[in-house]
């Protein structure tokens, strides 16, 4: 038997990296599709708007053992 022919072996590796990969998709197209915005938000059209300066606080400079940190 020469060593350049498939066998039984390797058709297994392909075929079981086959269907992980189809398992992988199937997993992952739900946990995408989720993130997309709800119908009835699109339908009202208005854009998001966060009021970012509560989220961004300023630098506040502490000093520890005599250093700025």
């Amino acid at each position: 038997m020469s060593s350049a022919e498939p066998t039984r072996r390797d058709f297994l590796y392909i075929a079981t990296g086959a269907v992980g990969a189809i398992g992988a998709a199937a997993t992952l197209v739900p946990l995408i599709s989720q993130m997309n915005p709800d119908a009835s938000t699109i339908a009202a059209g208005a854009p998001i708007e966060i009021e970012s300066s509560s989220i961004i606080a300023p630098r506040k400079r502490s000093k520890r053992r005599a250093r700025s940190v």
